[in-house]
């Protein structure tokens, strides 16, 4: 079983990431994200932010907020100096960007753009900044997808919470701490309430907020499904 206690020692740092967008109904062509970063000594929140990203997309907001966090890191290692230093996101495609894909995007190189198998890595100066800042600071960071949108009070999706955060981030496990389970959706349902509600209270002198419709979104490689 996965146990809680690796994850919920005060000298341990958890970050959760997330991001929303909206748009103006009449154009689906320009969004405003928001990112929701939220850092916990063990299970105690000491900071959370959710900065406003300007035409955006989903997974620019997503990358974004994943830097800030990776920023947070490197800040609280040095203020707290950490044992270890944990990641979570929704954000299937940053982590596995971040934590699997990089080396060969790199070594694909060519005039300072880096390539994947379908085209040039989209938001591609997020993710670079993103390693510059793990490899310069020597920072140790644990970097997990965790899934997104699950009520902490059904059963089944709490299923397929935990066999999704085992699958995804590789763990010889086959069961999982019923109070890590909650601790990761709840901390993942916060960053998603902080980076929506920044969103829904933007002052109308930045723009008419009822103008705007928020979206709900699946992110592929190469499509956007508007729910």
């Amino acid at each position: 079983m996965l146990e809680s206690s690796i994850f919920f020692d005060d000298n341990v740092i958890n970050i959760f990431t997330d991001a929303s967008i909206i748009s103006k109904k009449e154009d689906f062509n320009y969004y405003i994200g928001c990112a929701g970063i939220a850092a916990y000594r063990g299970t105690t929140m000491i900071k959370s932010c959710s900065p406003i990203i300007t035409n955006s997309t989903n997974n620019e907001s997503e990358i974004y907020g994943i830097l800030c966090g990776i920023k947070d890191a490197i800040q609280m290692k040095y203020l707290y100096d950490p044992k270890r230093i944990n990641l979570f996101s929704d954000s299937i495609i940053s982590i596995k960007g971040l934590r699997e894909w990089y080396k060969t995007w790199l070594s694909t190189e060519r005039d300072g753009i880096i390539y994947s198998t379908s085209g040039a890595v989209k938001n591609q100066n997020y993710f670079i900044y993103c390693m510059a800042y793990i490899i310069s600071c020597n920072l140790k960071i644990n970097l997990y997808h965790v899934r997104g949108h699950t009520d902490p009070n059904n059963f089944l999706q709490r299923r397929k919470f935990m066999n999704s955060f085992l699958k995804e981030n590789k763990q010889p496990y086959s069961s999982m701490d019923e109070r890590l389970i909650s601790f990761l959706i709840e901390g993942n349902r916060f960053v998603d309430e902080i980076s929506r509600s920044a969103l829904t209270n933007i002052p109308k002198e930045v723009f008419d907020v009822e103008e705007y419709v928020m979206l709900d979104l699946d992110i592929g490689d190469d499509a956007v499904t508007i729910k």
